[in-house]
C-alpha cells in the first residue's frame, strides 16, 4: 500500500511539472534538448539525462546552444566566436578551445564518457555536436 502511494505521489509531481511546463508559451531561452540533456539558456544551466544540473557561465551557454541547435555541422572556432560575439577572430582558437573543454567536463560530470563525447572535433575543421536537437519546450522539466 505505502509502495503504491509512494508511485501515485511521483504521478502527482510528473503531472505538476508537465502543467507547469505546458503553462508559459515557448520562448527563445525555454531550452534545447539534445541526447537526454536540456540546455536551459535563461538559467545558463545543464541538466543531464537524470536531472541533475550544472551551472554553465554565460559563453560555454552560448557555445553549446551554438552547437546543439546545428546538430551535425561543423564550426571553425572563428565561426564559433563570431556566432557567440565571444573575442576577436584572431584569438578564437584560445577562447573557444578551452570554452569546449570545459564543456566536455561538464557533460562527462552528468554522464559520463558518453556525455563527453558528445562534442566532437573534426581536426583542422572545427566542432559540433553529434546529437539531434529539439526545442525542449514542452518537454523540458521544470526546475526548483
Amino acid at each position: 500500500m505505502e509502495m503504491k502511494r509512494a508511485l501515485e505521489g511521483r504521478g502527482r509531481g510528473v503531472e505538476a511539472n508537465a502543467g507547469a511546463a505546458l503553462a508559459g508559451s515557448p520562448k527563445a531561452d525555454d531550452g534545447v534538448l539534445f541526447a537526454g540533456f536540456v540546455l536551459r539558456p535563461g538559467e545558463n544551466r545543464l541538466i543531464g539525462p537524470d536531472g541533475k544540473g550544472v551551472d554553465l557561465s554565460d559563453i560555454e551557454t552560448r557555445v553549446l546552444r551554438h552547437l546543439a541547435e546545428t546538430p551535425g555541422v561543423v564550426w571553425p572556432a572563428t565561426a564559433i566566436a563570431d556566432a557567440v560575439a565571444a573575442s576577436p577572430a584572431d584569438e578564437a582558437e584560445q577562447t573557444v578551445g578551452p570554452v569546449i573543454a570545459r564543456l566536455r567536463k561538464k557533460l562527462a560530470k552528468l554522464d559520463g564518457s558518453a556525455g563527453q563525447r558528445l562534442i566532437k572535433t573534426e581536426i583542422g575543421r572545427g566542432y559540433m555536436v553529434a546529437a539531434a536537437a529539439v526545442p525542449a519546450w514542452p518537454v523540458a522539466p521544470v526546475q526548483s
